[in-house]
């Protein structure tokens, strides 16, 4: 059984945020009937064209169906997917198994290769409801999902479910399933990462866009210094097209010495982070099943956040820290409660975050697969 794993990426740090952290967390995993049969298929970004890419110190082989553009929107490099896919349609054929992370590939996979078998692998469900995206894209979204043999949705069963009943005439009958985000877990559960900076530091990790609301997150900083005496920091990790706008609001609301913006940092980096961390705060306006929350949680540390679909199935109060509404004074009191209570959050948050370690959702999903597959295979035989 030959898989085709199919994602607009170079695999490597294009694109940038949760998507790509989350595929790069489940590939060292995947088998198929106990061995590794699987090959990827991604693009090249701005024509520099790389045939591997590395995880954990072992290579992969990366073959090419299209290339992307940085300076563009993504609706066009979406385009460019389904032309690639097009294209490279002949290159498919040796496959069993297509299995899409981009809804562009599906359709063109589904397209050009009917009789194939068609996984669909959608992260998140929350942002199908934006109204800042396009109804083309929503279209494309659902196009994806009713051409797909079966889909993985990175979303709580709950709202699958939901999303399922409010579609029920066009997904009669489909296979979805809901799935988590994989984690790698990091150190020791009964040994927290000596800290080297004796203030409290807070973090953000993740893209600086308008839908992660990171604004908010600012604010509410700005309240807890006014409310705690005890020296502290903010480090905000990770790129976006709101970076300029957020380091100006710093200066402005007269946060700036206590904020620091890494950039982007390779994944390594972004885990020493947040081991050195006291608390993570998050105000995304939705999510489906956030990668960073889980990141946070896997070292040890409490979650501060913004009530929202995707979030508030990751932040459980007086668990694995404080879920709250979108207020910016109650924010900063539970940012001081996770500071005054860090030490016993560590255990409650590693042990919870074990479920979604990589390794088991690595399973979950080859399973399914598999399963699904050959039920449909035996059904098409008889």
């Amino acid at each position: 059984m030959r898989i085709a794993f199919v994602y607009l990426s170079n695999f490597k740090d294009w694109p940038s945020g949760g998507m790509l952290s989350y595929v790069r967390n489940l590939l060292p995993y995947f088998y198929v009937d106990g061995k590794s049969d699987i090959e990827y298929w991604g693009c090249s970004v701005d024509q520099i064209k790389r045939d591997k890419f590395a995880i954990h110190g072992r290579e992969y082989n990366l073959n090419l169906y299209s290339d992307v553009k940085t300076s563009k929107k993504i609706i066009p490099n979406f385009f460019r997917s389904f032309l690639g896919i097009i294209r490279a349609s002949s290159k498919f054929r040796k496959y069993d198994i297509l299995y899409s992370h981009t809804s562009a590939t599906t359709i063109g996979l589904k397209l050009t290769h009917p009789k194939k078998f068609v996984v669909h692998h959608q992260h998140g469900l929350s942002y199908v409801e934006n109204k800042s995206i396009t109804g083309f894209l929503n279209i494309g979204y659902m196009i994806a999902q009713k051409l797909a043999d079966m889909s993985f949705f990175v979303a709580s069963e709950n709202e699958l479910m939901q999303y399922q009943e409010n579609h029920r005439f066009l997904f009669r009958n489909k296979r979805f399933y809901s799935i988590g985000s994989p984690v790698e877990l990091i150190g020791a559960v009964s040994h927290p990462v000596k800290k080297k900076w004796d203030g409290v530091q807070f973090i953000y990790t993740g893209r600086l866009t308008a839908w992660k609301n990171v604004g908010f997150i600012l604010e509410a900083y700005k309240e807890y210094l006014s409310s705690s005496a005890t020296k502290s920091r903010l480090f905000i990790v990770g790129e976006g097209v709101e970076k300029s706008f957020l380091e100006a609001k710093s200066v402005e609301i007269g946060i700036s010495s206590n904020v620091i913006f890494t950039g982007n940092l390779d994944h390594a980096q972004v885990i020493e982070y947040l081991q050195q961390s006291d608390v993570f705060l998050f105000s995304s306006k939705g999510e489906g099943v956030s990668v960073s929350i889980l990141e946070a949680l896997s070292c040890g540390i409490p979650v501060v956040a913004c009530n929202a679909i995707g979030v508030n199935n990751l932040v459980l109060n007086g668990i694995t820290g404080y879920l709250v509404e979108r207020n910016i004074n109650d924010f900063a009191e539970k940012m001081i409660s996770a500071v005054e209570n860090k030490a016993s959050f560590y255990d409650k948050c590693r042990c919870f975050a074990e479920k979604f370690e990589s390794v088991h959702i690595s399973e979950r999903i080859m399973g399914a697969i598999n399963n699904e597959y050959h039920n449909k295979k035996n059904i098409t035989r008889y």
